[in-house]
């Protein structure tokens, strides 16, 4: 703190300065007059005052060094030189700035979406303590593809008999349609249990949380709450909007409340509106599975969160919570689960850790090679610039200046250089990746794109580390000057070598990105000429959505038979086929099997796509 405090003197230094003036001459007047009463002539009191005053001008620089570390003022002073020498070459200084924040700023960009996705929790209160429930079967070997969610009534139970735990909340997704619109995208809504926003401990815009017995109740209530940008965006933010009826598939729902405006839920995708479970019955009242989703205690999968009381461990939650559920199975005869509690992170999901890894390793020694060449090619100019220096160099080392004190200044500048280019990566990162994700995906994920403290913090140290790679060697090779030659301008073959070294690094950092690059190419290439093991060649998928609570089972299968034999009759479309999901599209499950002659213990999942 008092470090801070002697700081903030930089900013206010002509006023410190100017302060102590006055103060110093206040006691010189002082001791003058005092002086002048004991009846000495002027030229006596002048001479008496000097001496008792002692060496003024040190003891204002003994004041400042008391006030300002002299490291800070000297930093300060180097920084105003280098502002003022990059002023008198714009040209240069754009071109330096722009390559570095270009670099810099595609850093920033990957490092935003990597602490988005793995560094910042859910937008709740006390967000350290909110975890990710998961469960994996124990008669299958643990693997990324086994983590799976509960049962609406598993979760209710964990909830009900947790003493380690505030709440247990599960939540499903579905997707549904505002008003009576039959053909624009559908909305993300999460199916959640009453206590959703109170474990979590999520504000509201307007209106009010859920109620327990919204979701409990023998009559389901036809109630929603909608997120911030939903209620903004599809209904004109109206401030009347709670106790109003909106239609979601055309049913009526009373909008109870609007959530906080950070808040978009805690799934991958971000959600428009909420729904209790209990309401499935009356959003989806031809669905003949909403009964066993509800009901049945081996109905999967509702991904499960969970607020752990004070001090309360991960471990102790994990074994109260894997004791619970092994009664709950016991008691309906299904074979025990394992419990796996993690942040909420996206990155800390089990079925996708390893991919991310893999995806940001890649992702950062690409855009680092960036940082390299950039850094080459302003190291380049530097030295160019230094050369026009010469002069100036060698006279400062001439009348005095140490060769340390003038790489420090030259640092500086470099400095000067990386956090003006830092300041505008972080620009870069605010807009860039939110603008790639929305051009790049249909939907982007349910992630914040904001600078914060760790987006702040590698800004910093990025620059601090460009302008150490950028800015060294061409300050070691400028100090370096015969201070004769340099007064006569003769040419000096290191600063030459440094030059080709440095365009060396260029060309190679270059074919290494372009190989990379080549190398990426060439592999989705392949991905996409690879043979999946069925004709692709001349296959079209027709993806269709029938209206909702409009089709009851037997009247689907009616349609989907009176579909096949449309399809049979059909000579140009054969063969044909029928499926749930196509192949290789967004979506996935498990499914399990085991050989013909074993036992239930061999079984095996695995991860259909």
């Amino acid at each position: 703190m008092r470090l801070l405090r002697r700081l903030q003197t930089l900013f206010r230094l002509g006023r410190v300065d100017a302060e102590l003036h006055e103060e110093m001459e206040f006691h010189r007047a002082m001791k003058k007059r005092e002086l002048e009463r004991s009846g000495l002539s002027e030229k006596d009191v002048t001479c008496a005052v000097a001496r008792a005053m002692g060496n003024m001008t040190g003891a204002r620089e003994e004041a400042r060094g008391v006030w300002l570390p002299g490291w800070a003022e000297s930093l300060f002073q180097d920084s105003v030189y280098a502002v003022r020498n990059l002023r008198r070459q714009p040209g240069f200084a754009v071109v330096a700035i722009g390559t570095l924040a270009a670099a810099i700023g595609l850093n920033t960009s990957v490092f935003t979406v990597f602490a988005a996705a793995a560094l910042r929790p859910w937008a709740v209160r006390e967000p350290g303590r909110v975890v990710s429930v998961y469960s994996f079967a124990t008669h299958v070997p643990q693997g990324a593809n086994n983590a799976m969610g509960f049962s609406i009534a598993e979760s209710r139970f964990l909830d009900s008999n947790s003493k380690s735990c505030d709440g247990l909340v599960a939540t499903r997704h579905s997707y549904v349609r505002f008003g009576s619109d039959k053909t624009g995208r559908p909305s993300n809504a999460m199916i959640v249990t009453g206590n959703y926003f109170r474990v979590l401990g999520v504000g509201m815009e307007r209106g009010r949380e859920f109620m327990r017995e919204e979701d409990l109740a023998p009559v389901p209530q036809p109630v929603t709450i909608l997120s911030y940008p939903a209620w903004q965006n599809r209904l004109g933010g109206d401030p009347e909007i709670v106790g109003k009826q909106i239609r979601l598939d055309d049913v009526p729902f009373t909008v109870v409340g609007v959530a906080s405006r950070d808040f978009t839920g805690t799934a991958s995708l971000r959600a428009d509106a909420w729904i209790p479970f209990a309401s499935l019955r009356l959003l989806r009242p031809l669905d003949g599975s909403v009964p066993d989703l509800l009901e049945k205690p081996d109905y999967c999968c509702s991904a499960v969160a969970a607020r752990l009381r004070p001090g309360v461990t991960r471990a102790q939650a994990r074994t109260e919570l894997e004791l619970l559920s092994r009664r709950f199975h016991m008691e309906h005869s299904l074979e025990p689960d394992a419990i796996l509690l993690t942040d909420t992170a996206m990155v800390s999901h089990p079925g996708s850790k390893g991919k991310i890894t893999v995806m940001f390793s890649l992702m950062f020694a690409g855009v680092f090679l960036v940082l390299l060449l950039a850094c080459a090619n302003v190291g380049n100019l530097l030295i160019a610039r230094a050369a026009a220096r010469q002069r100036e160099i060698a006279t400062r080392l001439s009348i005095g200046a140490s060769r340390r004190r003038i790489i420090r200044q030259l640092l500086t500048e470099s400095l000067v250089l990386a956090t003006a280019a830092g300041l505008l990566g972080v620009g870069i990162a605010y807009i860039l990746p939110p603008y790639v994700l929305a051009r790049a995906m249909d939907q982007p994920p349910n992630l914040r794109f904001e600078p914060d403290m760790y987006v702040m913090a590698f800004s910093v140290a990025l620059s601090a580390v460009a302008s150490v790679l950028f800015g060294l060697a061409p300050a070691l090779h400028a100090t370096r000057v015969s201070v004769a030659g340099a007064m006569k301008e003769q040419p000096f073959g290191s600063r030459l070598r440094l030059r080709s070294v440095l365009l060396g690094a260029q060309v190679a950092l270059s074919v290494i990105l372009l190989v990379a690059a080549g190398l990426m190419m060439r592999g989705v290439e392949h991905a996409s000429e690879r043979n999946p093991g069925f004709e692709v060649n001349n296959i079209s998928v027709i993806s269709f959505e029938l209206p909702a609570n409009s089709y009851n089972p037997g009247r689907i299968r009616t349609l989907l038979s009176g579909l096949q034999d449309a399809l049979g009759n059909a000579p140009n479309l054969h063969p044909y086929g029928l499926a749930r999901t196509a192949p290789f599209a967004n979506g996935h499950w498990w499914t399990s099997f085991r050989l013909r002659g074993e036992d239930a213990t061999r079984e095996r999942l695995i991860e259909t796509q």
